[in-house]
């Protein structure tokens, strides 16, 4: 399956937890698909704010459990198969706050948010290797860098955008709880 152009900007960005590593943004409008990589706050929202996204796909957790470290809607991803990490263990914590922050400053401008975990949106698209279905889906499309030097965090970021453009395009499924809710393509 081919990813039709976008008449309409969507961004993936697969952060990190800490601004000492960075996190990877991906743009796709048209038949474009760029990369940037950058480690503060700060720069995440300038680079977000120049693309103009209809929505941005944050792969992170946005909200925190009501008691304990998982969701329910973690639970009901686990549940369907989706293998995802509980929000407040220890290596979660971190990214899990920088992301509801990001979220808040975002929303604060007019932008769009929605959960997302590229591995379970590679699954929810029938595939187990994310660069083969990224050069499937990505096909005519022109990439701001080549394949060969694409990291896995910049795969997550390009998987996140697609699930964004699947949301834009009403071709989606959410798993909602109380808790949360995470997005999932879900193609026609």
């Amino acid at each position: 399956m081919r990813l039709p152009p976008l008449s309409f900007s969507v961004v993936g960005i697969d952060l990190t937890g800490t601004s000492t590593r960075a996190s990877s943004i991906a743009h796709i409008l048209g038949r474009r698909a760029a990369l940037h990589r950058v480690r503060e706050d700060r720069a995440v929202i300038e680079v977000v704010e120049r693309c103009a996204p209809r929505v941005v796909a944050i792969d992170a957790p946005l909200t925190l459990p009501e008691k304990g470290v998982i969701r329910q809607v973690d639970r009901m991803m686990l549940q369907r198969g989706y293998r995802v990490l509980p929000p407040l263990i220890r290596s979660m914590q971190s990214l899990t706050l920088r992301g509801i922050r990001l979220k808040q400053q975002f929303q604060e401008r007019g932008i769009e948010v929605i959960e997302v975990h590229p591995t379970s949106s590679a699954k929810a698209l029938g595939a187990r290797d994310k660069q083969t279905l990224l050069r499937r889906m990505l096909s005519g499309y022109e990439l701001s860098t080549s394949w060969q030097s694409l990291s896995r965090d910049d795969l997550d970021a390009l998987l996140a955008a697609i699930t964004a453009a699947f949301y834009v395009r009403g071709e989606f499924e959410e798993v909602r709880a109380e808790d949360g809710v995470i997005v999932l393509p879900r193609p026609r």
